[in-house]
């Protein structure tokens, strides 16, 4: 019994610090845009975290790409904002400050957003492949991880079994975990049979 009580406690201290490793990835990825910031004009303070984020990137995407408005699919691509209810908090903040036009699908900077902005703050992707490359980036992805990405971005879904093939690897706990990182990620999902990419956050420029 002395045994089996010693690998149970190994077992959940493996565990604990898996979960607390994926715990700070996540955080690191959700917090890149912790610093942004706009400049405060005609009484409105400045943004700060996410909406300043938003607010700079669609403003830099106006500018350096000469377009009239922005497509809303693609404020979290270009931005790199996660979570719906973020990107809406914003939006309505904007249209309360007069910093942004909201419409159904799109959005685009006002003359007063323009001011505030500071749009040589934010790095845009503008097709998928540098998309990519951003999110291995931002992530702070592994050697490993990145082959698995990369496959998944070719294959979009795949069999467990051929999946693990293809990375020359055995359906076991190392697998098992890698999985658990990219969901981590919030670039892929699996269930028990198959795994795939996350194909609308993940190809956002198709």
């Amino acid at each position: 019994m002395a045994i089996s009580s010693k690998g149970n406690t190994t077992t959940k201290k493996v565990t604990k610090a898996r979960k607390t490793t994926s715990t700070k990835k996540l955080a690191k990825t959700k917090t890149s845009f912790s610093n942004a910031i706009t400049k405060g004009v005609d009484g409105i303070k400045p943004y700060k975290g996410a909406t300043a984020q938003i607010l700079n990137t669609v403003a830099a995407i106006m500018d350096k790409h000469d377009v009239q408005s922005v497509e809303k699919k693609k404020i979290p691509a270009y931005s790199q904002v996660p979570g719906k209810s973020t990107i809406a908090n914003a939006y309505t903040k904007f249209g309360k400050d007069g910093t942004m036009n909201v419409e159904k699908d799109t959005v685009s900077i006002t003359e007063l957003g323009k001011k505030m902005a500071i749009i040589d703050s934010v790095d845009i992707p503008m097709d998928n492949a540098s998309y990519h490359e951003h999110i291995k980036t931002t992530k702070g992805m592994n050697a490993k991880q990145i082959k698995f990405f990369d496959l998944l971005a070719v294959e979009r879904r795949m069999l467990r079994q051929d999946a693990a093939a293809a990375m020359g690897m055995k359906i076991n706990s190392t697998f098992s975990n890698l999985l658990t990182d990219m969901k981590t990620f919030e670039v892929a999902g699996f269930d028990k049979t198959h795994v795939w990419i996350n194909e609308e956050e993940m190809f956002p420029f198709q």
